[in-house]
């Protein structure tokens, strides 16, 4: 969700805030682009890309066996960008506007750069309010309201947002509220600058992004730039509690997001729907301050993890140090046969079958994840960063905004994709930027 299309929309910046394009056609979703990264369409787009992948054996035959399977596949890869971009397309409208180029989906509205806070509703489709209204039930025949059950409404359009009911004590966080609460955590950077804005899934969930570009900075070495920014989420399904303002840093050169989590105070503000959005914008200046400090000494680890070199023996117990912590089977354990796995836990014949089944489930998880790890640290695009400790960092962050890093996987494909952001944000996938970061620092330090 949001932590995946953030990494995307955030990608390269440009000048003046002029339309540069408008794109609203939802079946001229840019597939191939999404293929560059197989993580942003998930399941489907891996699958193609290993089947040409085993076709080919050379670039031009790659490329070749592309092209044949976006013209086979057209449609289920389409279903599948779709899916994973999660816009809203309310008035026939691809509510996203971004700064400089297009996300990889390619639709929304591009500005040719930052923009205000006019641009940011208007491009970005978050005019609409949100109405609390009693639920009703029928009794007896006579329909009656709730005094303690509401459901939130989109005002504009009538369609229900919420995915449960909400309680009497629930507050809407309007969209113009977002605006002001930004405005009010950066009063002291100047003019509030904004480079993403939009919608997601119907108006469930609304986000704003606004620069920090005064705590820039490049690192050496052909490491990358770090651009800071402050995001706000604002859920209006219901079953988010709250709406979450947080710093995020974006290395431009992969489009990869890396929010500063050097400890659980840096980490944001949640903002609850039951008390006052701007009651809480003194607690959110004072967060931000800490994140400015984070960025600085992020930087100074940073340049650390770019001067040090690894081995890709200690690039593997890297990663496989990582996978123990978030998978149900060690790296020991991918060792050992799964029959003598489940034998070991099991003493019924019934029960080691399910239990081998469960295991082998848990070994596939295990060897996607490490093949992403390992796929993305080779990346051509990351060659000036591969071998350094810096590299293992950005590889693990990159999985984590965009794969499947959770236990817990949702039923529903598009469940599993609309939580991605809370995975990023708060679950596992930020556990395991948190490690990738401890850990790569460990690295630096023992070997510098």
């Amino acid at each position: 969700m949001y932590s995946n299309l953030l990494d995307s929309i955030l990608e390269n910046q440009g000048n003046g805030p002029r339309v540069v394009s408008e794109n609203h056609d939802v079946t001229s979703i840019d597939v191939r682009e999404g293929l560059r990264d197989a993580a942003e369409m998930g399941k489907q787009a891996r699958a193609a890309l290993a089947t040409a992948l085993g076709r080919a054996a050379t670039e031009v035959e790659y490329e070749t066996e592309i092209e044949r399977l976006i013209t086979e596949q057209r449609p289920q890869l389409v279903e599948a960008a779709l899916r994973r971009a999660s816009l809203d397309t309310t008035n026939g409208r691809v509510n996203v506007v971004v700064a400089g180029k297009p996300a990889w989906h390619g639709l929304g509205t591009v500005m040719g750069g930052v923009f205000d806070a006019d641009t940011a509703m208007s491009k970005g489709g978050l005019h609409y309010t949100v109405d609390k209204v009693p639920a009703k039930f029928l009794w007896n025949g006579e329909l009656r309201e709730s005094t303690q059950n509401y459901l939130l409404i989109r005002g504009d359009t009538g369609r229900e947002l919420s995915q449960k009911s909400v309680g009497s004590r629930y507050n809407v966080i309007q969209n113009q509220d977002s605006l002001s609460v930004i405005a009010g955590v950066l009063a002291s950077e100047g003019e509030v600058e904004y480079v993403a804005a939009g919608a997601l899934r119907g108006g469930e969930q609304a986000f704003l992004v606004a620069s920090l570009r005064k705590h820039k900075f490049t690192l050496s070495h052909n490491g990358g730039t770090i651009e800071p920014y402050l995001a706000l989420c604002n859920p209006h399904d219901g079953v988010s509690g709250q709406a979450w303002i947080f710093p995020t840093a974006q290395r431009i050169e992969c489009a990869n997001t890396q929010r500063i989590a050097l400890q659980g105070k840096t980490k944001g503000i949640g903002i609850r729907h039951t008390g006052n959005p701007h009651a809480r914008i003194a607690d959110a200046q004072h967060a931000l301050g800490l994140s400015v400090k984070g960025f600085q000494d992020y930087q100074e680890a940073a340049e650390e993890m770019v001067r040090t070199p690894v081995p890709d023996s200690i690039a593997g117990e890297y990663f496989d140090g990582l996978l123990d912590h978030i998978c149900d089977v060690s790296a020991a354990q991918m060792r050992i046969g799964t029959d003598v796995l489940a034998a070991a836990i099991e003493t019924t014949v019934a029960n080691r079958e399910l239990a081998a089944k469960r295991i082998e489930r848990q070994k596939e998880f295990r060897a996607d994840l490490l093949n992403q790890l390992v796929s993305t640290y080779h990346d051509p695009r990351e060659s000036a960063i591969e071998g350094t400790a810096w590299g293992l960092l950005n590889s693990a962050t990159r999985v984590s905004d965009h794969g499947k890093t959770s236990r817990r996987q949702a039923r529903d494909e598009t469940l599993r994709a609309e939580r991605r952001f809370e995975s990023s944000l708060i679950g596992d996938g930020d556990d395991l930027k948190q490690l990738a970061y401890v850990q790569a620092m460990a690295l630096a330090s023992s070997r510098n």
